[in-house]
């Protein structure tokens, strides 16, 4: 498997002689993610966010919004609508 968040099933990879690796099925539904861990800084106090809205897997709004400096990413979310 590709090193990665998102994997479809059934993806196939191969080494290449140049030490890539060849993609050699692209897999189908349904797809899996890993568990995202992490935080994301914004540079400076005048880049805090004045709202950051979880999205759930469609797009749409999932659990509170936040503001701040800083996001600690949430294991289980992919997408963060980010507004300054």
């Amino acid at each position: 498997k590709l090193p990665g968040v998102l994997a479809a099933t059934g993806l196939q990879t191969e080494p290449t002689t140049n030490g890539m690796t060849r993609i050699t099925n692209i897999g189908r539904n349904p797809w899996t993610v890993r568990k995202i861990q992490g935080q994301i800084g914004f540079k400076s106090a005048a880049a805090a966010v004045q709202s950051i809205q979880p999205l759930d897997f469609q797009g749409y709004p999932k659990g509170p919004t936040r503001k701040g400096a800083s996001l600690a990413l949430d294991p289980t979310t992919i997408y963060y609508l980010i507004e300054r």
